[in-house]
């Protein structure tokens, strides 16, 4: 949500920059504010981890990954989606714990004082581990249920083509409207 709230805050000021004048440099600072959009969305709105069929998709910041579930030998949430299928480690960026929540013991996260750490009333996870946790548990539940035929199909990674020319395009536009 924050990264669609961002990117419509750019269009408008660029809107309401480009309505009012059209200099140089209002010209070059629509263009920066196109690049800084459209990185926005590669960054903020872009990655997602989903099961499309009988794959898990690992959807990156600028690339793609189409993984067999049948192949998904171990899924672990650190700071970020690791998926190993046999001795190969695959990487999704739209889930992870913080640094801060790997460094400390889950009995004192919530808290910015090592020496009296915060308890819930009912001592719950915080709501970043428990999504965690459950993206272990339903992707590796869904690999040991995948039907066995899976495991001949590629691993697949492909680019993100429409995001990077998009992106292209607003670089050389950008570079183009600063040089003139």
């Amino acid at each position: 949500m924050l990264g669609w709230v961002c990117i419509v805050g750019l269009a408008i000021a660029a809107a309401v920059s480009l309505k009012g004048d059209q200099s140089p440099g209002t010209l070059r600072f629509a263009a920066g504010l196109l690049v800084l959009g459209v990185v926005m969305h590669a960054y903020l709105v872009r990655p997602r981890v989903r099961v499309v069929e009988d794959h898990l998709e690992l959807v990156n910041p600028w690339t793609l990954t189409r993984i067999p579930l049948a192949r998904v030998g171990l899924v672990l949430v650190r700071s970020a989606t690791f998926v190993y299928v046999g001795e190969k480690r695959y990487v999704g960026v739209a889930v992870g714990r913080t640094t801060r929540d790997l460094a400390i013991p889950a009995s004192m996260r919530g808290s910015r004082s090592s020496v009296f750490p915060s308890r819930g009333a009912d001592n719950e996870p915080k709501q970043r581990d428990k999504q965690a946790e459950t993206t272990e548990r339903q992707i590796t539940e869904l690999a040991v249920g995948a039907s066995p035929e899976g495991r001949d199909w590629p691993v697949t990674r492909v680019f993100a083509v429409p995001h990077l020319v998009v992106l292209g395009v607003a670089l050389v536009a950008a570079v183009v409207l600063f040089a003139w």
